[in-house]
């Protein structure tokens, strides 16, 4: 598998007072891989093992784009997160 791209969104900011009493922050994350379905697979089960509090919100798999297309069973894979920190 490899990284394609990678983005972060924070949600919105909030008055101190309020990120104060709220203690735990949301973050999406975007990520595109590109690989052969095993290593999707294997990268989704790290996701899943990991000791950060994650969610997997999305997932969108398909064929290889004109870049990829020299070798036969590669895919993108397309994957949006939420992780939670404080």
């Amino acid at each position: 598998v490899f990284l394609k791209s990678v983005s972060l969104s924070a949600g919105p900011r909030e008055t101190a007072e309020a990120e104060v009493t709220k203690k735990i922050r949301e973050e999406h994350i975007s990520i595109n891989l590109i690989g052969f379905y095993d290593g999707f697979k294997n990268f989704v089960k790290s996701v899943e093992k990991s000791s950060r509090l994650i969610e997997i919100e999305e997932v969108q798999i398909r064929k290889g784009e004109e870049e990829t297309s020299q070798v036969e069973g590669l895919s993108v894979l397309n994957l949006l997160l939420k992780v939670y920190s404080y």
